[in-house]
């Protein structure tokens, strides 16, 4: 697939009796790729050591790397209108920084649209960070993506950058009906 969109799927059965088709529309659900945050500076102090929410419990290696895809390796189910405790821990809390969550429950291959900033935290000492996550009830069903960020004091935080200290993680995360 070459662009962002919905596409239909068609599949065609054809034998010695006859031919038969079904189409299923709108099947397939392609977002652009996430961007890959950036920030100017590594700190093993300004640094995210455990992310746990879910069935997400991740411990990272700090101050390593800008960025750490885990997507593929750590995701979480989540329902329409659930609500998810979180914790995100730190190493070192000789600076203070910022953390903040966002989730793309739209689906659309970002974390810019209102209420995708999920939780946050203002600079602090603090050596995690624990509140809960809230998934909206018109929430985009299907895999999508939580993005963990950590900057210095008050500095800037987003989730594509520029950052100038700063870490990012992202985790799966896959949105279902509320079954209660």
């Amino acid at each position: 697939f070459t662009a962002t969109g919905n596409y239909d799927v068609t599949l065609q059965a054809t034998n010695g009796v006859g031919s038969n088709s079904l189409t299923k529309t709108a099947y397939i659900h392609v977002i652009s790729p996430y961007c890959a945050p950036s920030a100017s500076s590594l700190s093993s102090d300004i640094a995210i050591a455990k992310v746990t929410v879910g069935s997400i419990d991740n411990n990272s290696t700090v101050g390593v790397d800008v960025y750490s895809d885990y997507s593929g390796k750590y995701s979480a189910c989540m329902s329409r209108g659930g609500k998810y405790p979180f914790t995100v821990s730190r190493k070192t809390n000789v600076n203070a920084a910022n953390i903040n969550i966002w989730v793309d429950f739209n689906g659309d291959g970002d974390f810019d649209d209102q209420g995708e900033l999920a939780a946050q935290q203002g600079g602090s000492n603090s050596l995690s960070f624990s509140d809960s996550l809230r998934v909206p009830t018109s929430a985009q069903l299907g895999q999508s993506r939580i993005r963990v960020g950590i900057a210095y004091n008050n500095q800037s935080n987003t989730p594509c950058g520029p950052n100038y200290f700063g870490e990012f993680e992202d985790y799966g995360v896959f949105v279902t009906d509320d079954n209660t």
